[in-house]
């Protein structure tokens, strides 16, 4: 006969003796491969279902950083740790699982060996985001430059290829865009530039805003510089007209500006060095002040020339001066003044009769201030031109007692306001000279100014 065995006796000790064995293999086996811990560094976390915010018309973006996990460690036996790198850290949160503080847990997991992996924990543990509604809004594209073209040289115009710019993004940064602008440098360019340029968008205070959390149909324009050769050229102005009786003229016309810059061709800028308005837009008949009058200079540019700068409209303020004249009465003795043009076999001399010979031979001159007064008498040379005396059916003696008005030489900008009488008496002195020998009275006429402007005026006299 058999006998029976008791599967539980002795039950103490048969537990004893396998946990015994299970500690003496893991002992062994830890020995031989142990778990160690294996970190990764700035692991990314791929954001899973993100269509559960874009469907609904809604933007988000991650807060701090948090699709970044700064630290992530893996616990695994010391023989498959050799075998992990980081590419091999799956990190994901799926935004189904989004809590009310906006907030998504991180799963982590391995793609090879997960199920041979002790732990794996990461240094955060959710993804914080930010979700707001979506705005679009369009913009019309500024175009500007910036610095400062070569010397000689202005700008035409600046185009852009397009002129309209498409964003996307949260509202709250859409709603803060003011403009849109593509800048280009046109520092030292003498040419024409046409290149790409980045578009910026501005706010408040033209606080530039960071567009990387926004969509933009576009992020850099063509844009072209048209550069043309520039050129300062003066101003000219005539006048016409006469002014008031006792006023003249005081020789000033100033302009603001009185000079204007053009742009164009150098072939057709060296051809222009002023620009001269016609004497009828300054009229002066009848005035006893300035003239001031603003004049549109834009139809007496070459036509293939335009104003460099933009902004200006063509008009120009001028002032002509108009002053009250002085009179001033210079008095001649006979001897002084000078016979001239007399005929051969002749002798002349004034005649010393009534008002004239008490010393009533005189001129009445009328200037501005400045001038009248620096007249000298010398310089007027009183004079009687003889021959221009000697009119109609001359006969073979001349002699004879004849009347004539009184020249002098006027400096220029005074005028003569009355001048006297002068008797002439003319002797033969034997030799006569027939008649038809006689000096010819035509051609015997002398100016009585030397130097006076009775016509316009021009912008640069003095």
């Amino acid at each position: 006969m058999f006998k029976k065995i008791d599967p539980f006796k002795n039950i103490g000790l048969k537990l004893l003796a396998l946990f015994l064995s299970l500690v003496l293999w893991l002992m062994v086996t830890n020995y031989n491969d142990p778990i160690i811990y294996k970190q990764f560094s700035n692991v990314p976390v791929r954001l899973l279902n993100t269509t559960m915010i874009t469907d609904q018309d809604q933007v988000y973006k991650v807060l701090d950083g948090t699709d970044t996990i700064p630290t992530v460690t893996i616990g695994v036996a010391r023989s498959i740790a050799d075998n992990l790198t980081k590419d091999n850290v799956v990190a994901t949160a799926d935004v189904q699982d989004i809590t009310q503080l906006d907030t998504v847990p991180i799963t982590l997991t391995t793609n090879a060996y997960s199920a041979q992996l002790d732990s794996i924990r990461g240094s955060i543990e959710n993804v914080k985001l930010d979700i707001e509604s979506k705005k679009t809004a369009s913009f019309t594209l500024q175009t500007t430059t910036s610095g400062t073209l070569a010397d000689g040289y202005t700008l035409s115009d600046v185009t852009a290829e397009q002129n309209q710019v498409r964003v996307v993004g949260p509202e709250s940064i859409v709603s803060s865009i003011h403009r849109a602008v593509a800048n280009v440098d046109i520092s030292n360019a003498k040419s024409t530039i046409v290149t790409y340029a980045d578009i910026v968008l501005y706010g408040d205070n033209d606080v530039e805003i960071d567009s990387s959390e926004l969509s933009m149909n576009i992020r850099n324009v063509r844009v072209t510089v048209n550069v043309l050769s520039a050129k300062r050229v003066p101003i000219n102005f005539s006048t016409t007209g006469t002014p008031a009786d006792g006023y003249l003229r005081n020789g000033t016309i100033t302009a603001n500006p009185s000079e204007v810059a053009l742009k164009g061709r150098s072939s057709a800028l060296a051809e222009v060095q002023h620009i001269e308005i016609p004497p009828e837009l300054l009229n002066v008949s009848g005035r006893n002040s300035d003239l001031i009058q603003e004049v549109d200079i834009t139809p007496y540019i070459p036509e293939n020339l335009e104003f460099a700068d933009e902004s200006f409209t063509g008009i120009v303020e001028v002032t002509v001066g108009i002053e009250a004249a002085r009179t001033r009465e210079f008095s001649f003795t006979p001897q002084e003044i000078h016979l001239e043009n007399v005929p051969d076999g002749y002798s002349a001399a004034v005649v010393t009769e009534g008002e004239e010979a008490s010393g009533g031979i005189h001129v009445v001159l009328s200037g501005l201030e400045d001038v009248i007064g620096t007249v000298s008498p010398d310089f007027l040379t009183p004079r009687v031109n003889v021959g221009s005396l000697l009119t109609g059916d001359l006969q073979e003696d001349l002699s004879g007692t004849y009347s004539g008005t009184l020249q002098v030489t006027l400096p220029t900008q005074v005028v003569l306001q009355s001048a006297s009488k002068v008797s002439v008496e003319l002797t033969a002195t034997g030799e006569t000279v027939p008649a038809e020998q006689a000096p010819d009275a035509g051609a015997a006429e002398e100016t009585v100014t030397d130097g006076t402007d009775t016509g316009a005026e021009t912008g640069t006299e003095g």
